[in-house]
């Protein structure tokens, strides 16, 4: 459920939003269920938990090559449902069950134990952090060349609650490319992204 406050590359078309237009008002939907139980001398992490986040997201394009927009979460961390399918499939592929034993069924437990105290997460529910974005695309692509674009994510600390977001800024920077190659469009890209 941590990985998830912070910023993640997206794997996207490099297709912008047409000048004047908005595009892709849309959601997408999360759910992760995340386990790890972690000791070092003096240290105890343990992490239980699903998080199920339902993100809003709305693309303007400012010109035919350049698209700005926004995103908003709505995150929810807490118990699940996901703890006996995970098993099971880490059963089927013959993970073992990854200290799943020490955690209970459908439970949610999140907490740091060190030198300084216990510091213990609780559930919760509301807005995450808001992200805004640009995206240029540099070529279009053709016959022998794939379409390409750069793209600028921001994402600022204005989480409800501290459970639900970071108290630092994200930047990604990124690149995307899709070739259609027959009836299959291969798509790619990469990036770099950093916190405050």
């Amino acid at each position: 459920p941590l990985a998830l406050l912070h910023s993640t590359i997206p794997v996207e078309s490099p297709e912008t939003t047409p000048k004047g237009e908005f595009r892709r008002l849309g959601t997408q939907f999360v759910w992760a269920n995340s386990s790890y139980i972690g000791f070092r001398p003096g240290r105890e992490f343990v992490v239980d938990a699903e998080v199920q986040m339902l993100q809003f997201q709305a693309r303007y394009g400012i010109t035919d090559k350049l698209e700005t927009g926004l995103e908003a979460p709505l995150i929810y961390i807490g118990g699940g449902y996901l703890d006996n399918t995970v098993e099971r499939f880490h059963l089927l592929i013959g993970s073992g069950g990854q200290r799943r034993q020490y955690l209970g069924h459908n439970d949610y437990k999140v907490f740091v134990s060190g030198s300084r105290g216990t510091t213990t997460f609780s559930r919760d529910f509301g807005i995450g952090d808001l992200s805004a974005f640009g995206k240029y695309r540099i070529l279009d692509g053709g016959t022998w060349l794939p379409a390409v674009s750069a793209s600028v994510h921001v994402k600022a600390p204005t989480a409800s609650t501290r459970n639900l977001g970071r108290q630092g800024w994200d930047l990604s920077v990124e690149v995307q490319v899709s070739k259609r190659i027959g009836p299959v469009v291969a798509m790619g890209g990469g990036g770099l992204w950093g916190t405050t």
